[in-house]
């Protein structure tokens, strides 16, 4: 991890554990942002989105009425450049945590 990025997860870290709660800003840089967003456009074209359910098992059920929006599980094992980008950031946050 690059030391902007230590220092970037240091400070969220510290804000969670005085404040229990962090808003920082850029933690993604607008750049990484843009490539994110136009990855899982083209992952939704592909059909890679899904409604998402309420319930588990037997019970599960899409129900418009509680839940319109639509899930796309990130998967660690097949990421994209722009996925592969955050799971870093998330990496060396989850250890300053």
């Amino acid at each position: 991890m690059d030391a902007d990025a230590q220092t970037a997860s240091t400070s969220i870290a510290e804000s969670l554990r005085s404040a229990g709660l962090c808003v920082y800003p850029h933690f993604l840089s607008h750049g990484a942002c843009r490539q994110l967003r136009e990855d899982l456009d083209q992952v939704r074209i592909s059909g890679g989105f899904k409604r998402a359910a309420t319930g588990q098992g037997k019970g599960k059920e899409v129900r418009d009425l509680v839940r319109a929006d639509e899930i796309h599980w990130l998967d660690r094992a097949t990421p994209s450049a722009a996925q592969l980008h955050l799971w870093n950031k998330l990496d060396g946050l989850q250890q300053s945590l």
